[in-house]
């Protein structure tokens, strides 16, 4: 069994059963019990497979799996009284936050008007609605702020309460952690990684290659009787019990073991990558924007459109280039368009552009042709009904624009996105952090949602829509 770590669970699963179409492999995708992880399971592994893996480009990193331990002692004890009403409070107010469905005015007294009348009220609605959106999003920022305060209290308030018995209990059973992996699933990893390190690392030393130097890198989630640095620590001691030979090294290390401890469920497996494979798509040097998109996330955008040969593929607000720049490196037989409303963004975007298309030449590899101008995108210079493919990172209105702004914007430019695109066929791809406006253009008769889920991005948690234009009446 493989470990994938990767935010965007569901793209990485159907690309793991793209690429390894012939090698029988089973994939496992849990959101809840493994967020960010995908499990896969092959009948027979080889180096070759190892290359295949590589070239994923929704990964960021892979791990052979060793297992999973239950550790009794490490969750911290029920709250008391006290911390339970603070936690309901929390609660009450996240449901509140979820439930603060915007006050709409629906009441109006419908009468027949003229054609200058209704459009004077249609706008009259429209401002009306956005000043009740601006203020839901700023009552929304206010208890959102409110509650992480409050989580933040209630976790301190509870570890403060662990005694130095539960304390002693929880570390004590960590240190014992890595013997209570089974034998097989160890040396199973351990075959994994070797090829790992003989293929890529170049280590031919059989004596090096069973007694690595190694890292522990630990994560976890819920309350703990011990912070992640004691997790990580007391993880490390016990690997070295477990293999007396094996040394622990913080920085210059050739193993490196993820853990990751979710409530009271142990996950461990062996890095079988040095950095990010979806990063080694990309020119580590190029020019990045305010807010650089993970090629990761560019690549899961462009998987979701479905690209198909001569199509049309448009990125209206590019930033430094990177869905366009992986789009005509990975599906180069479609047409490509990028803009941005920001001079600097597009210098940006030309000049990795011109750089990608440098590489390619040397490299004798074929992209397709990206065209990068600048634009408002609310005004795109295409006629309308005539581009396959919107794919695009919108404003989140944190470091470029602004939430109150974005009331405004979102509106404006997915009626453009609707213009320019093609009936029934014609597709947007939507990265962003504002769900809720996006939920409301879905609503609406011009637009048909086929599919959204959450991912991590930066720490942030932002949605991915794919929308479809209805067909034209």
């Amino acid at each position: 069994m493989n470990w994938v770590e990767k935010g965007l669970e569901w793209i990485a699963a159907e690309e793991l059963k793209m690429k390894l179409k012939e090698e029988k492999v089973q994939v496992y995708v849990d959101k809840n019990e493994l967020p960010g992880r995908v499990l896969f399971s092959l009948q027979q592994w080889n180096p070759s497979i190892l290359f295949l893996l590589k070239k994923l480009q929704t990964i960021e990193h892979l791990f052979a799996y060793v297992g999973k331990i239950t550790l009794n002692h490490s969750l911290l004890p029920s709250p008391s009284s006290s911390s339970s009403s603070l936690k309901d409070s929390i609660n009450k107010n996240d449901n509140n936050n979820d439930n603060n469905n915007d006050p709409r005015d629906d009441s109006e007294v419908q009468v027949k008007e003229t054609e200058v009348e209704k459009q004077i009220l249609n706008e009259q609605k429209e401002e009306k609605d956005q000043n009740e959106e601006r203020k839901r999003i700023n009552s929304k920022d206010k208890k959102r702020k409110r509650t992480k305060q409050e989580r933040k209290e209630h976790s301190k308030q509870i570890r403060i309460e662990a005694t130095p018995e539960q304390r002693s209990l929880g570390l004590d059973q960590l240190e014992s952690a890595a013997s209570l992996f089974k034998e097989d699933d160890w040396e199973n990893a351990m075959k994994i990684w070797k090829t790992f390190a003989q293929v890529t690392k170049g280590i031919k030393n059989l004596e090096l290659l069973g007694s690595p130097i190694f890292r522990i890198t630990a994560k976890s989630a819920g309350n703990h009787v011990f912070n992640s640095i004691e997790l990580g620590q007391r993880l490390a001691d016990s690997v070295v019990k477990r293999c007396p030979s094996w040394r622990p090294s913080a920085k210059q290390f050739e193993l490196e073991i993820s853990a990751y401890l979710r409530f009271d469920v142990l996950h461990l497996g062996f890095s079988v990558t040095d950095t990010s494979v979806s990063l080694s798509q990309v020119d580590p040097k190029r020019n990045l924007g305010v807010t650089a998109l993970k090629p990761a996330i560019a690549y899961t955008m462009l998987h979701m459109a479905k690209i198909e040969p001569g199509e049309i593929v448009v990125d209206p607000m590019a930033g430094c280039g990177t869905i366009p720049q992986l789009g005509s490196s990975n599906f180069p037989l479609a047409i490509y368009f990028a803009g941005d409303v920001s001079d600097i963004a597009v210098e940006k975007s030309q000049q990795n552009q011109m750089e990608m298309d440098t590489k390619s030449a040397q490299n004798k590899t074929w992209n397709a042709p990206c065209q990068v101008v600048k634009w408002n995108g609310k005004r795109l210079p295409f006629a309308s009904d005539s581009v396959d493919v919107i794919a695009t990172d919108m404003p989140f209105g944190k470091r470029i624009g602004s939430k109150e702004g974005n009331v405004e914007l979102y509106p404006a430019i997915l009626r453009e996105f609707n213009r320019v695109l093609k009936p029934t066929t014609g597709r947007a791809v939507i990265l962003t952090q504002e769900s809720r406006l996006i939920f409301n253009q879905a609503s609406t008769d011009s637009w048909k949602l086929n599919r959204y889920f959450t991912i991590n991005q930066g720490g942030l948690d932002v949605f991915l829509f794919l929308l479809f234009k209805h067909k034209n009446e």
